[in-house]
């Protein structure tokens, strides 16, 4: 990584429910701080989530992980609109000025 992205990435929070990042002085403002901590609460969740995937087989298990799944992206859609509440761009948003896009995750 080159000292110029290196740089430019350091100044940003990276928003993953939103799928875009935060210019880092915007994120001390305290809407975005508190929607970039539930954003991290978002991403931890679904970490744990994915490592517990259970055998299809455990049906009772699959299900519970099913649903917990479902919760996850019910999450995922509150903070989006939350984002948007505070009138923080869309995913989408080509004129953004207080964000910077990354490259997608593979």
């Amino acid at each position: 990584m080159d000292d110029e992205r290196r740089e430019a990435l350091s100044k940003v929070v990276f928003l993953r429910s939103l799928g875009y990042a935060v210019v880092a002085a915007d994120a001390e403002q305290p809407q975005v701080a508190a929607l970039a901590s539930e954003d991290f609460c978002w991403r931890m969740s679904r970490i744990d989530w994915c490592t517990r995937r259970p055998h299809p087989a455990h049906r009772s298990h699959w299900r519970a992980w099913c649903a917990e799944g479902l919760w996850l992206r019910s999450e995922k859609r509150r903070i989006r609109g939350v984002a948007r509440e505070i009138r923080l761009p869309s995913h989408n948003s080509r004129r953004a000025p207080a964000t910077v896009p990354l490259e997608r995750d593979p």
